[in-house]
C-alpha cells in the first residue's frame, strides 16, 4: 500500500512539474524512498522503481532498471540494446569479445529480435 501511495505522489509531483508550477526545492528521504523537487526537475525513487521529469515537459520512468554503478557480468538485452559485461555493444557489431572474460559472443539482430551466443573455442 505504501508503494502505492509513493507512486501516485511521484506522479502528482511530476504533473505539477511538467505543468510548471513547482518553484521551491523540496526533498523527502527513507531508506527505502526518495523524492527530490527543485527548480525545474523532480526525481523519484523507490524499489525498482525510478521516475524523472525535466524543464520543457519531458518526463521519464524506469521500472526494474539496473543502477549505473552495478558491476554486471555476461549478456543483458534490453529493448533490444545488447551489453555485455556492462558495456554496450553498438547494434552493428556481430562478434565481440569481452576483455573481461575473453569469452567471443557472436551477435545476431533479425526484424527486432536478438540473439546472442557464445563462439566455441573462443580463438576463431
Amino acid at each position: 500500500m505504501t508503494e502505492f501511495k509513493a507512486a501516485h505522489l511521484a506522479a502528482a509531483i511530476l504533473v505539477l512539474v511538467a505543468a510548471g508550477n513547482a518553484g521551491a526545492q523540496i526533498s523527502v528521504r527513507t531508506p527505502d524512498r526518495e523524492i527530490k523537487v527543485g527548480t525545474g526537475t523532480v526525481n523519484a525513487r523507490a524499489e525498482g522503481v525510478t521516475a524523472i521529469a525535466t524543464d520543457g515537459g519531458k518526463a521519464s520512468v524506469t521500472v526494474g532498471g539496473i543502477d549505473g554503478d552495478a558491476d554486471i557480468q555476461g549478456i543483458t538485452v534490453i529493448n533490444g540494446r545488447v551489453s555485455i559485461d556492462g558495456k554496450e555493444i553498438p547494434a552493428n557489431v556481430t562478434r565481440y569479445k569481452s576483455p573481461r572474460t575473453g569469452t567471443v559472443y557472436l551477435i545476431q539482430r533479425k526484424n527486432g529480435a536478438v540473439s546472442v551466443t557464445t563462439e566455441q573455442g573462443g580463438e576463431k
